[in-house]
């Protein structure tokens, strides 16, 4: 994010963001080499039951 508008790809995008309030967000990890086969964790930060994601219009 700290490059992304210096980047042509990203240009337009740095002046529309947002905050969005999550209390935990997924993360896959695959079981096997072919990616068939995964098991879903969910990510969440002890001691606060809310937080922000940063979102890129």
């Amino acid at each position: 994010m700290e490059t992304a508008d210096e980047k042509p790809t990203h240009k337009n995008s740095t002046s529309n963001r947002c905050l969005i309030l999550v209390n935990g967000f997924h993360e896959w990890q695959w079981q096997d080499y072919k990616g068939k086969v995964k098991h879903q964790y969910l990510i969440n930060i002890k001691d606060q039951p809310i937080f922000f994601y940063w979102w890129v219009l």
